[in-house]
């Protein structure tokens, strides 16, 4: 009886935390889509340069079964780690980021190198100076992963 009461109150605080933390993250279904590339942003809002040359990146990427998975960390680093182990729960194939100051030490980098999902760094000077130039260059990275995937 015990074990049972436990079982429900624990299946309660996962229900809730679910429920509390919906926007950071979705399970998707395989069927769903054939591809799934996640975005780690540091930044908070649109004005970043970083997340505006991602914007323009996510217009380059082939729609037909990809889902872009759209996550920005506000600067704080374990918002970023608490995405990227969603992204690495969530089976994401390709991960495009931008690390908060600090990530870059954490396990999580050990655990996507364990998953075998490769990162596209995102180059936050060449974002800032020409954001155009830089989506081009990633979405061309991106492209080439998706095709060896493919194969």
């Amino acid at each position: 009886m015990r074990k049972i009461r436990f079982l429900i109150s624990f299946m309660t605080f996962l229900a809730v935390s679910g429920l509390l933390l919906g926007g950071c993250g979705r399970v998707v279904s395989s069927v769903e889509y054939r591809t799934i590339v996640g975005f780690a942003l540091p930044g908070s809002d649109d004005d970043s340069a970083v997340t505006r040359m991602a914007k323009i990146l996510e217009t380059k990427i082939p729609t037909d079964n990809v889902w872009v998975d759209f996550e920005l960390a506000g600067q704080v680093s374990e918002a970023q780690v608490f995405q990227l182990r969603n992204m690495i729960a969530n089976h994401t194939d390709i991960i495009v980021a931008s690390f908060v100051d600090g990530v870059e030490e954490d396990d999580v980098i050990i655990s996507l190198r364990a998953a075998d999902i490769p990162v596209v760094l995102i180059d936050p000077a060449a974002a800032e100076a020409d954001p155009e130039k830089e989506a081009e260059r990633l979405a061309q990275e991106i492209d080439r992963l998706l095709n060896e995937s493919m194969n």
